[in-house]
């Protein structure tokens, strides 16, 4: 096999405005880049320095995937390629093998004014490169693919992209690297070295299960090693990094794709780690399936970031589950493999830290995104129809992995009631003791069926009936009323978290604000005087007393705006009442620059009228900015207080 350069053709698409960066980033893109060498597959590339290169198995792969983590410094957010080698022993052209995988997967191949030409020089046509974007049938919805012949096989290079829309896009630093890679990328004349791999196949789940009577966890305790759900960071009371189930996590950030700010959307899993993640990072860790079950959901070349598998077990009851095992890498089974309860699957992705805190966290965050759901594919519950909110949100549906979040639904209810997601450790926790441990209990009288006794008392000489006296009950108590909030006016520094950002900036958040007071010198804020396609939270953590009744949010606000249209809301502010997860006690009030009374103090309240629920709980008071790309505006915020009743 002769030597092949293969290069982007200077004409292409693909090449326009991508290459030229920022002044600052010149010199970088033009520093010398390392050669990564993969002598099974044939082919090598130049990389970034600095890249973290990881070269993963898979037990339907012949030949490595390689994935490469780019340095980039014009954001925080994963951003990489990989380089998958698929069989193409009939030596079709890329244009040919992304139809027959079209063709495969009951899918329309992309026209080729969608298909972009790569040039290799000195051969001949069938043997020349294309460029795909957004592909779903070779390019799992990444950003970019590329497609290279080799010798009975054909080389994918993907730019990862976070699925389609939202603030994963490539940015022009990452997208620079990938072309920079493309041109670097030669053929080997050594000879394949392919491993045995396994075939997928179709699976019949039903037939193929048994029944999953116990559950155990995702990952396992021992060797002095122990794995689980970390607390996380905690600023001023308030929770700021939640990795659980069913929460809202403020340490992330940027826009996703309900477009809003990643950190106002719900979790849909848990975050496993090793619980010493803060000095030794959980990558390699091994990944077990929770229950018997069959493989229904895995394809190798898929980036999550790293891989994802999809189980399915048969409960006692007959309504099937799935558990979701997201950011994993060496992925030891295929789809239609029967799988028995504790046996290792794969192992857990080495990523990077991209959240909103790194001075309070190492440098990786590598760690197993696990879900227990109704459906194997959660991918298109985001467009009217598919849920029960006729909520639309297209740029949210992407394969079957889905986002890993909902947006203001409760993953219990989204896309329908009882027909989403589950907390993964209550469900675990619930079957781990089976049918037969607790008959032992019963037997032994820790439970009982003794009847209770029946049948009327008879009356003797002796027994006295009781005095029933015409007694005229007191009028109930005031109630007693206080506020429960810390430094309602802002003038100390204390009480109050925030967050504040852009789709590409974390800002310092400026909770405080000496510009407006209503009192004293200094007010809260959210939104800004000066930066438009703004996202930002002001909140506190408040515990609701046990015997509480009632809570009122009240508070003063100056809007400041320079929106100058009185009927078209652009930059919008919202208060209320939530959990000290994130999730709603009451439905949200809304300021927008259509409201009246702009530049003057207003007062405003809101009423949780049942807080008994709440009652001995931490609430977050909760106020949230979002404007728009054109005219900034501000909410000032002073006197603020939590009235609560008892």
């Amino acid at each position: 096999m002769s030597r092949k350069f293969i290069a982007l053709a200077t004409s292409s698409a693909l090449l326009c405005g991508w290459v030229t960066l920022a002044a600052p980033n010149l010199r970088a893109q033009h520093e010398a880049w390392p050669t990564y060498l993969n002598l099974n597959a044939a082919y090598r590339f130049d990389y970034p320095p600095n890249s973290v290169i990881q070269e993963l198995d898979d037990a339907g792969l012949r030949y490595p995937l390689v994935h490469i983590q780019f340095p980039v410094t014009d954001t925080e957010a994963y951003q990489g390629a990989s380089v998958l080698v698929l069989d193409n022993a009939a030596a079709h052209s890329p244009a040919d093998f992304v139809a027959q995988q079209a063709l495969a997967a009951g899918a329309a191949a992309p026209p080729p004014s969608e298909q972009r030409a790569l040039a290799v020089p000195d051969a001949p046509a069938e043997r020349q490169g294309i460029v795909l974007t957004r592909d779903a049938a070779v390019g799992e919805l990444d950003a970019q693919t590329a497609l290279i012949p080799g010798d009975g096989v054909m080389y994918r290079i993907n730019l990862f992209g976070g699925g389609v829309g939202g603030g994963g896009d490539p940015t022009p630093q990452a997208q620079a690297m990938y072309v920079r890679l493309l041109r670097s990328f030669h053929t080997l004349e050594s000879p394949l070295q392919p491993k045995a791999a396994r075939s997928a196949a179709v699976p019949n789940a039903v037939a193929q299960t048994a029944t999953a009577t116990e559950f155990s966890y995702p990952l396992q305790d021992g060797d002095g090693v122990n794995y689980g759900v970390p607390v996380g960071i905690v600023l001023d009371r308030t929770r700021m990094e939640w990795l659980d189930y069913g929460i809202r996590n403020l340490d992330q950030w940027r826009i996703k794709c309900y477009g809003v700010d990643w950190s106002r959307m719900i979790h849909t899993g848990e975050d496993w780690y090793r619980l010493d993640y803060l000095t030794a990072n959980s990558a390699g860790t091994p990944v077990y399936a929770v229950a018997d079950g069959v493989v229904v959901r895995h394809s190798p070349g898929l980036s999550y970031p790293g891989n994802v598998v999809v189980i399915q077990h048969a409960l006692p009851e007959g309504r099937p589950i799935y558990s979701m095992y997201g950011h994993v890498a060496n992925v030891r089974v295929v789809v239609g493999d029967r799988v028995s309860r504790g046996q290792q699957i794969a192992t857990i992705f080495n990523q990077g830290y991209v959240g909103r805190t790194p001075g309070r966290h190492p440098s990786w965050d590598s760690h197993l995104h696990f879900e227990m759901r109704w459906r194997a594919d959660m991918g298109d519950i985001y467009t009217p129809g598919s849920n029960a909110y006729n909520y639309n949100f297209p740029s949210c549906t992407w394969l079957y992995p889905g986002r890993g979040y909902t947006y203001r639904i409760h993953p219990d209810n989204y896309p329908y009631p009882d027909d989403g997601y589950v907390d993964p450790s209550d469900f675990i926790a619930a079957r781990q003791i089976s049918a037969t441990v607790s008959g032992m209990l019963h037997a032994t009288g820790v439970l009982t069926d003794t009847p209770a006794p029946t049948g009327t008392v008879p009356l003797t000489p002796t027994t006295h009936l009781p005095l029933v006296l015409n007694v005229y009950p007191e009028p109930p108590p005031e109630p007693v009323c206080s506020n429960v909030l810390v430094n309602g006016g802002f003038e100390a520094s204390t009480g109050w978290a925030g967050i504040a950002n852009t789709s590409g900036t974390i800002y310092a958040p400026p909770v405080f604000s000496g510009a407006q007071a209503r009192s004293g010198a200094r007010s809260g804020r959210v939104g800004s005087p000066t930066v438009n396609g703004y996202w930002d939270e002001v909140l506190q953590t408040a515990l609701v007393p046990t015997d509480v009744v009632t809570v009122t949010l009240s508070f003063w606000r100056f809007l400041d705006t320079s929106e100058t249209s009185t009927s078209t809301a652009y930059d919008v502010f919202r208060y209320g009442l939530e959990t000290d997860k994130g999730i709603e006690v009451m439905a949200p009030r809304r300021i927008d620059n259509t409201s009246a009374g702009r530049a003057r103090w207003v007062q405003e309240s809101a009423t949780l009228v049942d807080a008994r629920p709440y009652a001995g709980k931490n609430l977050w008071i909760s106020f949230k900015g979002t404007t728009d790309g054109n005219r900034p505006s501000s909410l000032y915020l002073d006197d603020v207080e939590l009235t609560v009743c008892r």
